[in-house]
């Protein structure tokens, strides 16, 4: 759901639901995306799959871009330990990125 936050909002939207699917979690599903980038980088074989993950990680469509955007769904209390996680997350992706250069 965090690269998705306009599918969240539409359906708490729609449901009038209260958004706390991502709230305890968003901390451990960063987590999680950031092993998945880094397993995906190390099994990239070639120049084209290398530009593959630079789109799709760190495109400006990219996940990391969504994540950031999703920012602003996250409650106050909770932002500056989820935008310290997601700024160590970017920049260890970007660093592997560019080491594979």
């Amino acid at each position: 759901m965090l690269e998705r936050p306009d599918l969240l909002k539409d359906l708490v939207v729609k449901h009038g639901a209260k958004d706390t699917t991502a709230r305890g979690t968003a901390l451990a599903e960063l987590d999680a995306m950031e092993r998945e980038a880094l397993a995906e980088l190390a099994a990239v074989a070639d120049a084209a799959a290398l530009e593959a993950f630079r789109v799709r990680w760190l495109g400006t469509n990219g996940r990391l871009r969504g994540v950031m955007d999703a920012l602003k769904t996250v409650p106050k209390e909770q932002k500056p330990a989820v935008g310290k996680r997601v700024n160590e997350i970017k920049a260890a992706i970007e660093g592997a990125f560019n080491a594979r250069k």
